[in-house]
């Protein structure tokens, strides 16, 4: 879209909007209505562009609705002419669902000689001040890693907890988020009361803290200590003056003196230790320990692909497994799958390392290069094939990255992909995201001519709920409900109801795990949109996708 930038390309505008992280500046005509905003507020709230026509509405649309009718007042006042400068303070939500609280100093700059006037000003985001987490008064995640980095460096024993809220995003829907506010205040308030004066409590980021104990603690000692946590929590915790029983989940990892690690491995092994105590042991404390066998080899896996990841994604490939069209049997696109090969493990089975590294920190970059090697294989791919489509996979951890659409769109932009025929499949671990986030991101694929798929559809979190409440083109059924749909009353209601779902709101379909030609011709009737499985094929590199559709043909 092209805007009228009359009046708005001043380069003193690109200095001062990049030389304060807390400080965002903002510049409108008011004649044709067209305002520019520096980037780290389209970042940091999620905003439509650096240029917009509707910058009122969408800013207006993140304000707290307590804060709304003043806010409307004062904004008013200045853009009436009534007054030519005006300050005011508001809470307003960022990209992560928190009401931070903000000044706006603006002014009116009355043109000369033809020049239009201009509505200028800043704003204060008081959330970003001296690494202090705004709401909780908590140290936050780079003084965490500062805290064990100095563990390290000085090889002392501690131990950590990573610590989450059960339930935390379904909170704010039901009660707000100024009821959320107050609940991680609280926590954090019960955090530090635990730990008295021997640790040191962060917040890591929404429902989500840390504590350090810098001493020597066994298994025994932390189970107890999360257990009398987690105890007081369920009868104890109060907000407001009011009891409110909160479940808590917990991943933890013990440091020795010995340890050769990084803070990297440590925060990783936190996180796929915190999704195992919240996904598979219903809140138990889950240790991230070397010494036993299993985690002690998967720790060595993470460190082999986490160099590997560092030195230019070294062993990764792109695998593709074709979607069939249902009704005329021929190859319609596919699905981009993460592959992993090393000299000392060999072809590792994917299901080894893609749960464990969607928690990573290092995910986000080998997500981009997966996104940027499937574009681009794909592209080539279609010079001969034009009608294909592409499926990439996409993790929690990315949409929650507030650059993650921006790399998204330069990519495709560079890459000259058209983005009609691209499908982000958003994984079960989305699910768990907030629902602001998750419609938030489905938008902003959609104004780019993206689609948006559900995987898994069917299993895990809130899968209903999404369906209802956010815009999805596709859903691809689990292949769990086809194993047996042949035999399996149960399944075969399961399937037929989401698929005449789905076609009653114009959805598209693809049904998993067609492993047999009598599984596909006994689904057939329904009338999905998709067929993938190894009956058609299993993964193949792109050489041998293009074989397979000239074979086909």
């Amino acid at each position: 879209m092209e805007f009228d930038k009359t009046g708005l390309e001043d380069r003193t505008f690109e200095i001062s909007s990049i030389t304060n992280a807390r400080t965002y500046s903002f510049l409108c005509n008011m004649t044709t209505g067209v305002s520019r905003w520096s980037k780290n507020a389209v970042d940091d709230f999620a905003l439509s562009g650096e240029y917009m026509t509707d910058a009122s509405e969408q800013w207006e649309s993140r304000i707290y609705p307590e804060d709304l009718a003043s806010y409307r007042k004062s904004f008013e006042k200045i853009w009436n002419r009534h007054t030519d400068s005006q300050e005011f303070e508001y809470h307003i939500k960022n990209r992560y669902g928190d009401y931070i609280l903000v000044t706006c100093r603006a002014i009116i700059i009355h043109g000369k000689d033809g020049d239009p006037d201009l509505f200028a000003g800043t704003i204060i985001n008081h959330g970003i001040e001296d690494d202090i987490d705004s709401i909780t008064g908590l140290h936050s995640d780079s003084s965490f890693v500062s805290r064990l980095q100095g563990i390290l460096n000085n090889h002392d024993d501690a131990a950590v907890l990573k610590i989450g809220i059960k339930q935390f995003e379904h909170l704010n829907v039901l009660y707000g988020y100024k009821l959320g506010n107050d609940v991680l205040r609280a926590f954090a308030q019960s955090l530090i009361g635990a730990t008295k004066t021997a640790g040191y409590v962060y917040r890591l980021g929404g429902a989500k803290f840390a504590i350090v104990l810098p001493r020597k603690c066994t298994h025994e000692q932390m189970e107890e200590y999360y257990n009398r946590l987690q105890k007081y929590m369920q009868y104890n915790f109060t907000v407001n003056g009011e009891i409110m029983p909160i479940s808590i989940y917990a991943g933890a990892f013990i440091i020795t003196p010995e340890y050769k690690g990084t803070v990297i491995s440590i925060k990783s092994s936190l996180t796929y230790s915190l999704s195992i105590s919240k996904e598979e042991k219903h809140g138990e404390l889950v240790f991230f320990d070397q010494e036993d066998k299993d985690f002690g080899d998967r720790f060595k896996l993470l460190s082999a692909i986490h160099k590997d990841i560092l030195n230019g994604c070294k062993g990764f490939y792109i695998v593709y497994q074709p979607l069939v069209d249902v009704e005329t049997g021929k190859v319609a696109g596919a699905e981009a799958l993460l592959r992993w090969r090393n000299d000392d493990y060999g072809d590792v089975p994917p299901g080894m390392f893609i749960p464990w590294l969607e928690t990573d920190v290092v995910f986000y970059e080998l997500g981009l290069w997966i996104f940027r090697t499937a574009i681009s294989e794909m592209k080539v791919l279609k010079q001969t094939h034009p009608e294909l489509i592409l499926n990439v996979n996409i993790s929690a951890s990315q949409l929650e990255r507030k650059e993650f659409t921006s790399d998204v769109m330069e990519i495709i932009t560079e890459s000259g992909f058209p983005p009609q025929d691209l499908i982000v499949e958003l994984t079960e671990r989305c699910r768990h995201l907030d629902y602001d986030l998750l419609n938030d991101m489905a938008d902003f694929f959609h104004k780019h001519g993206i689609k948006v798929s559900l995987d898994d559809f069917g299993t895990g979190a809130s899968a209903l709920n999404l369906l209802r409440s956010m815009p999805i083109d596709e859903l691809k059924l689990d292949m769990s409900f086809i194993r047996n749909v042949e035999n399996s009353t149960v399944d075969q209601i399961i399937v037929n109801n989401i698929l005449n779902i789905a076609k009653q709101m114009n959805i598209k379909t693809c049904i998993e795990g067609i492993e047999t030609k009598s599984v596909g011709d006994f689904l057939r009737p329904q009338n999905a949109t998709y067929y993938q499985g190894y009956f058609y094929s299993k993964p193949i590199k792109k050489n041998e996708l293009s074989e397979y559709i000239k074979c086909q043909k």
